[in-house]
């Protein structure tokens, strides 16, 4: 087995960070004009000139740095911003049947998947004071989606593409941890994101009638999830994928229902009990012990 790399400070606080922008996309995507998939292409498409600034600024500053020079390169990009395409469009739509603690909750299942694929497949350690973290913060997790849980087709519906979502998460992970290995979070995002938009567009043209922002407010929206949970958020945590193990940036993640939940109950008034504000202080607690047992 491989050694884990030392916990980087810095990528585990941009993660922290990156986490806490994407907790409020739910809230851009519930004030959204437009359909579940329309809202996830505006998010990638109205990013993408911020990425490519980024991009070249940091091309100009170091030139050094790698960029994709062949099809291998290019692929694995392509795959990255493919699979985070179908990941946004699953999860958008998961978030129109259910409610935003639950959408967000079981989308960032992704620990489990990772953890086991990345003991099994890339021979990440994983302690026992890490899987005591990951166990707390699933638990505080589920605790924030308890109060919301109830009977009704739309919301089984909503809860399963959820789950669905948790698997494509979990593979977007472990692919851009893959890529960034060999090139610049600006390099992942910028170069992913054409490819994302690419798919994303077809499939909104293909399934949607509802596709244009019709009001200031609906751009608004869009803009505030480009620009936020995007730029800010995926960037931030393509940046930490980077310095830290896949098991550990993935429960770090885990951050996102707790903003979430906390974000609809101020903005949405979507109720927030005392279990669901237990389970974001077992959360935290389940991070730190995490990092912990990563270090």
């Amino acid at each position: 087995m491989t050694e884990k790399p030392r916990v980087s400070s810095l990528a585990f606080f941009a993660l922290l960070f990156g986490a806490t922008a994407i907790g409020f996309a739910p809230i851009f995507i519930r004030l959204s004009e437009v359909e579940p998939t329309s809202t996830a292409f505006w998010r990638v498409f109205l990013a993408q000139p911020f990425l490519w600034v980024i991009f070249f600024l940091q091309k100009r500053s170091q030139p050094s740095t790698p960029k994709p020079e062949n099809r291998v390169d290019l692929g694995w990009l392509f795959l990255a911003g493919s699979i985070f395409c179908f990941n946004a469009a699953i999860w958008h739509w998961s978030i129109k049947y259910t409610s935003v603690a639950n959408a967000t909750l079981f989308s960032n299942m992704a620990p489990i998947v990772v953890t086991l694929a990345g003991y099994l497949l890339l021979g990440e350690r994983v302690t026992r004071l890490f899987i005591v973290g990951l166990a707390l913060t699933l638990s505080g997790a589920l605790l924030i989606g308890g109060d919301s849980f109830s009977i009704g087709w739309d919301q089984i519906y909503g809860d399963g593409l959820g789950i669905l979502t948790a698997v494509f998460y979990g593979a977007y992970l472990m692919s851009v941890n893959h890529v960034r290995g060999r090139f610049s979070a600006p390099t992942v995002m910028a170069f992913a994101g054409v490819a994302s938009s690419f798919w994303l567009i077809w499939i909104s043209l293909a399934t949607e009638s509802n596709v244009v922002p019709s009001s200031v407010n609906g751009w608004l929206a869009v803009f505030g999830l480009a620009t936020v949970s995007h730029v800010l958020g995926q960037g931030s945590i393509a940046f930490g994928l980077g310095h830290l193990p896949t098991s550990l940036s993935s429960v770090i993640l885990l951050l996102q229902p707790v903003v979430a939940a906390i974000a609809a109950w101020v903005i949405l008034n979507e109720p927030m009990g005392g279990i669901q504000i237990v389970g974001g202080i077992v959360v935290l607690l389940g991070i730190y012990v995490s990092k912990r047992g990563a270090m």
